[in-house]
């Protein structure tokens, strides 16, 4: 019985701990590597993407990213397959700015979660008028899709598509992002009446 209350007391001891540790700070403008952030294209607008997100480089972690679609913006949440919240991000198209909250220091870098989004789901015809100077973008649909981002003739990011597992490497950067698609592309709608239920 003791131990229970211990326990008990030490999950609300550390819940309290994260709620009182969030950061609510808006980032600074910023400028993406090879593109800088672009609205929603509409044939994405009002879609809810929950995934899963592997990341190998300096650091090795994977976490939940749900991500909603809409005419302002992007907003995503990451969390521990526990359900844990790791960061809670906003980006505004309008204003170009980032609003985050993270619950743990986990060093996770919003900006670069949007920029990765993007280059992995625009449509190659958004991204292309907007790559920074001496970078391009080729994309090959056999035998399976690949985009590929070179600065001048050096490969510096290759995404690979592979149903639903997506396979992002940044040569510059060193770092490899593996994407997979946990639900149906779900709608802004779809999610409002689930939540419901």
């Amino acid at each position: 019985m003791i131990k229970k209350l211990i326990i008990q007391w030490f999950l609300i001891i550390v819940l309290l701990g994260l709620a009182t540790g969030c950061v609510n700070s808006p980032e600074p403008k910023h400028s993406s590597q090879y593109f800088p952030l672009q609205p929603v294209p509409n044939e994405l607008i009002g879609q809810v993407w929950l995934e899963k997100f592997s990341f190998n480089g300096v650091v090795k972690r994977s976490m939940l990213v749900q991500t909603e679609l809409n005419k302002n913006g992007l907003s995503l949440v990451a969390m521990t397959f526990e359900g844990i919240p790791l960061l809670q991000s906003r980006y505004h198209s309008e204003t170009d700015e980032i609003e985050s909250n993270s619950t743990l220091q986990m060093g996770l870098d919003p900006a670069q979660i949007f920029h990765d989004l993007q280059s992995v789901y625009w449509p190659q015809a958004r991204l292309k008028p907007y790559l920074l100077p001496n970078v391009r973008l080729v994309e090959q649909i056999t035998p399976h899709q690949r985009r590929d981002f070179y600065l001048g003739e050096q490969l510096i990011r290759k995404i690979d598509y592979h149903h639903n597992q997506i396979t992002v490497v940044d040569l510059v950067q060193g770092y490899q992002l593996d994407i997979m698609r946990l639900t149906t592309e779900l709608t802004a709608s779809t999610k409002s009446s689930n939540d419901e239920k």
